[in-house]
């Protein structure tokens, strides 16, 4: 079979970052370490856990999972490249139909399993038959071999580029199946882990302020330091200045994302790091095109006149910059000239077509935001005002995250939000996740909370996957497409502003990067806390 071997992939980006990832250690095991780098405190404004199944959660579970789990293969914070991590090397034939991927022989699941490709195989076909989350991402896959403990080989049903796919933040962390003999979905709940990754899980405190906590995973096959962290506790912290407090008074060491005004403050103040970065998350907006008024187009079209993404960028001092579209500037697809930008007159004569407006029937839309999100609130605020000069009253509600997933996905249709807020990023670094999950129909909905139902665009979103691994032009061009299908023809969905991360880290601790695809994620493993 003529193959091509990657050691590599190589992913177009134009934002990088300055660390790289550690894949060996040194042979020091954690209880060598003793208490060297002591415990590690992330607060981060909002739960964390509303799922333990590696297969199946979508949310903020990834901040503390990574740290749990591991993939085949990592995307490199430096180098945009994607690196081995389970695995060693792969290759793939001419026709990228079949991949094979060449595994560690030195790691164990935190049950006491040893890891291997059946190990590998298990996982990801169970991933694939639960077909929840990203799963989406091994659709391609029709069948897994296993030739040898070390050697798992995938066949294809189209090509994709699969090094990729193996290094999502979702649906592709590899899990010991056979971790219990009951039920494995309530084992897990259960708060329950069967990873390979640094850390395990010793407490679940659903609704306390210490939610999770970890402790190093003794034969972890990357060793451990003195200095390396010896336990992770995720705190959550609704208030960035009782966050800050905590900080200070070291009983936190990371604050997730921070206000403009509290960032200048901590860096002026010379207590803690304030660490500024680029992102790939971006504020998604999404009209509900299903039921209410804003099934008429031209009522979405004129809200979407209504928005100012620049006065929004203003008012939060840096900490967003507006956006064009639904894909982030540094990635494929990003398409320039699709910011929002006020435009009332146009605003108003669309009202009035539909017979809404100053000098038409008053209307109430009603918004689903996240609770403790700056920007949900600022945008909420902004948004109302200039509302209120066209007769139309905004009632926004403000959720935690397994709330606002209740509202947007109300099996009663007609009790849906009109308008819902939620932050978004690549589940791998690229960009197919904001068309496939939330403008691609399905039923029940990934997270189309447009509710768009679009034959031809679905038709199109099928495509991505495919022309990813063989036509990156072709891809480009496509993705500019339905971009403007989806925002101005549409107006369905779009990105309203792109997050600038602002994090608050302790002095003393190094090694902090933030790896783009992996939102708001600290790889504490690669962490030194200046302990020795």
């Amino acid at each position: 079979m003529p193959s091509r071997p990657f050691s590599r992939v190589l992913l177009p980006a134009a934002i990088l970052s300055t660390a790289v990832l550690a894949l060996t250690g040194c042979a020091a095991s954690a209880e060598q370490a003793e208490d060297g780098g002591g415990t590690f405190v992330y607060a981060g404004n909002t739960t964390f856990i509303s799922d333990w199944d590696p297969a199946s959660y979508y949310g903020n579970e990834d901040v503390v999972l990574d740290n749990v789990y591991e993939t085949l293969t990592v995307n490199n914070a430096e180098t945009n490249e994607i690196d081995p991590l389970l695995a060693t090397s792969w290759e793939s034939s001419d026709d990228q139909l079949t991949w094979t991927f060449q595994l560690r022989d030195d790691v164990t699941f935190h049950t006491g399993r040893a890891f291997d490709s059946t190990a590998v195989k298990e996982s990801i076909e169970r991933t694939k038959e639960l077909g929840l989350a990203a799963s989406y991402e091994w659709d391609a896959v029709t069948s897994i071999d296993t030739p040898s403990p070390t050697e798992v080989v995938f066949h294809l049903s189209k090509p994709v580029p699969l090094a990729v796919h193996a290094a999502s933040g979702f649906s592709a962390h590899i899990y010991d199946v056979e971790a219990t003999d009951g039920d494995l979905i309530a084992w897990f709940n259960e708060g329950n882990d069967a990873g390979t990754g640094p850390y395990t899980v010793t407490d679940f405190q659903k609704g306390a302020d210490t939610e999770v906590k970890l402790s190093a995973y003794d034969d972890y096959w990357g060793g451990w330091k003195p200095d390396q962290y010896q336990r992770v506790e995720y705190k959550v912290v609704p208030s960035e200045t009782t966050a800050w407090q905590l900080l200070q008074q070291g009983e936190v060491d990371f604050i997730k994302q921070v206000s403009s005004q509290l960032f200048d403050e901590v860096e002026a103040s010379g207590k803690a790091q304030a660490v500024s970065s680029p992102s790939f998350q971006n504020t998604i907006l999404a009209l509900n095109t299903e039921t209410g008024p804003l099934s008429d187009i031209r009522v979405r079209k004129a809200i979407l006149k209504s928005i100012d993404a620049e006065e929004l960028a203003t008012v939060l001092n840096g900490a967003v910059n507006p956006a064009s579209g639904l894909i982030p500037e540094g990635l494929p697809g990003y398409t320039p000239g699709l910011e929002l930008v006020k435009d009332l007159d146009g605003a108003k004569a669309l009202l009035e077509e539909a017979g809404y407006g100053p000098s038409g029937d008053p209307l109430t839309l009603h918004l689903a935001a996240s609770a403790s999100n700056t920007t949900d609130e600022q945008f909420a605020t902004l948004l109302s005002s200039t509302l209120s000069e066209l007769n139309i009253t905004l009632d926004a509600q403000y959720y935690d995250g397994p709330a606002k997933i209740a509202a947007v996905r109300n099996e009663d249709k007609s009790a849906r939000p009109d308008l819902s807020l939620r932050n978004w990023w690549p589940i791998y670094p690229d960009s197919s996740s904001w068309f496939i999950d939330l403008v691609h129909s399905a039923e029940p909905t990934r997270a189309n909370y447009s509710y768009l139902k679009n034959d031809a665009i679905d038709a199109q979103i099928d495509t991505i996957e495919g022309l990813s691994a063989t036509d990156p032009d072709a891809l480009q061009a496509l993705y500019e497409q339905l971009n403007r299908q989806v925002v101005q023809e549409e107006a369905a969905t779009t990105g309203v502003v792109v997050q600038n991360s602002q994090r608050v880290l302790a002095d003393g601790i190094t090694g902090y990067v933030d790896n783009l695809p992996y939102a708001n994620v600290v790889f504490v493993y690669q962490l030194s806390s200046g302990a020795q």
